[in-house]
């Protein structure tokens, strides 16, 4: 009986010993981990911004005139003859034109007052002229009025002319010939490529009795 006895003993103290911490105290409970928490999502990423759309182009603005072609009209009254524009500014008397072509380096750029016969005239308003020389194979210049503040005569072809500006040589595009060809009343298919010519912006024009 001390045999079972003892061993019921022992049996009896090892249990206590497993309920009871070492230190006298019931062990903590051990919980079960938590669950770790599932990541975040990764943020997707913001959908790419779609490139602005271009700006609709800008309807084209009315196609303005050619700059030989101005959008005033001269008087309806304007007399076939007389002087129009400024006054003119040089005292001396006006140079053939023939001599203003001979020398046209010396005079590119300056201002001057010729003298010469209207070869043409623009016939839809009178915005330009040509003035040529009086010589066997005519040279001629084309004649512009300065921030088109005047017109000459429509009628002025055959006329003599005394004219003052700025004379200068310039390389005229094809598609600006042709226009003025057509102002000319000529062909304007007739025109082929882009061409230098003389030109004379004027401040003052008179137009002579023929």
């Amino acid at each position: 009986m001390n045999t079972i006895t003892r061993l019921l003993t022992a049996l009896a103290l090892i249990v206590s010993v497993v309920a009871v911490g070492c230190d006298g105290t019931k062990p903590a409970e051990v919980k079960a981990p938590a669950e770790a928490k599932a990541p975040e999502a990764a943020k997707k990423p913001e959908a790419a911004k779609k490139p602005e759309a271009p700006e609709t182009a800008k309807k084209t603005e009315a196609a303005k005139e050619p700059k030989d072609h101005p959008s005033s009209s001269p008087a309806a009254d304007m007399p076939s003859t007389g002087h129009f524009g400024a006054a003119f500014t040089m005292a001396d008397a006006a140079k053939p034109l023939k001599e203003i072509m001979d020398k046209s380096g010396d005079f590119s750029g300056k201002t001057v007052k010729v003298a010469g016969k209207v070869q043409s005239v623009c016939k839809k308003k009178g915005c330009w002229l040509v003035l040529q020389t009086d010589e066997d194979i005519a040279r001629d210049v084309r004649i512009t009025f300065k921030d088109y503040g005047f017109f000459a005569p429509k009628d002025s072809a055959g006329k003599e002319a005394v004219v003052e500006g700025v004379f200068s040589r310039t390389l005229v595009k094809e598609a600006t010939r042709k226009h003025l060809a057509e102002d000319g009343g000529k062909d304007p298919s007739e025109v082929k490529g882009d061409a230098e010519e003389y030109r004379l912006v004027a401040t003052g024009l008179e137009i002579k009795g023929s």
